[in-house]
């Protein structure tokens, strides 16, 4: 979780420093780990979605 905000916030520094654009797409799977026990991750990946820190998030709940 941590390691995509820092990727996310070094993506963003170098938009801004070298004008370079890169999608950042995370992907969460597992059902159990994420819907049952994680719902306080969901949440911070949201955040992360809502400050630009994620350009897109798939989620497989199966």
């Amino acid at each position: 979780m941590y390691e995509t905000l820092l990727d996310g916030m070094e993506l963003d520094e170098m938009c801004v420093s070298e004008n370079i654009h890169v999608e950042h797409i995370l992907m969460v799977d597992g059902r159990f780990r994420w819907w049952e026990c994680g719902k306080p991750y969901l949440c911070r990946i949201i955040d992360m979605l809502l400050m630009g820190y994620v350009s897109q998030v798939l989620l497989d709940s199966r």
